[in-house]
């Protein structure tokens, strides 16, 4: 091959490598339009726990963006309004205090952050959950165990 023609090959094949791929439809919707669906959780072992819901309640005059949870943590429905002023995708999984499980106990449940990888944002249809679950004031009136925990999850969007 002459050399000339040789230049003109590689100099095909570099730009060739570097075009920008254009997407063929671009997505408009808000983050929290495209949180909101079923998902399986599990635990960070990979073992299945329970399914969850997420519902999207859009912005209005009166009321941000809201996000409710069915079946959060297998045991509480509550919702959630979601602030713009957060790191993006971040997900508030902060419950009105103090939350009732389905046994009506009491509970408070709020983001960790010592969580690690485990950081509440939502990626490729994955949330990876980390947040503190405790019944410390009402343990002793509502006779049930004391629990202070940090619980590790992961949600897994279902279509």
């Amino acid at each position: 091959m002459k050399p000339r023609y040789l230049y003109l090959f590689f100099m095909m094949i570099f730009f060739s490598c570097t075009k920008d791929i254009t997407p063929l439809f671009k997505d408009n919707r808000t983050i929290w339009e495209k949180v909101k669906g079923k998902y399986k959780v599990y635990d960070s072992l990979g073992s299945y726990l329970y399914e969850m819901d997420i519902i999207h309640i859009p912005f209005s005059l009166s009321s941000p963006d809201t996000l409710k949870f069915l079946n959060f943590d297998n045991d509480f429905v509550y919702t959630r309004s979601q602030s713009t002023n957060l790191p993006e995708n971040l997900i508030g999984f902060v419950s009105p205090f103090p939350t009732k499980d389905k046994n009506n106990k009491s509970w408070s449940l709020f983001n960790s952050s010592s969580g690690g990888i485990y950081d509440n944002k939502w990626r490729n249809d994955t949330i990876r959950m980390c947040f503190n679950k405790h019944n410390t004031p009402w343990w002793p009136s509502e006779s049930v165990p004391y629990l202070d925990t940090i619980i590790k999850q992961i949600a897994v969007k279902q279509y």
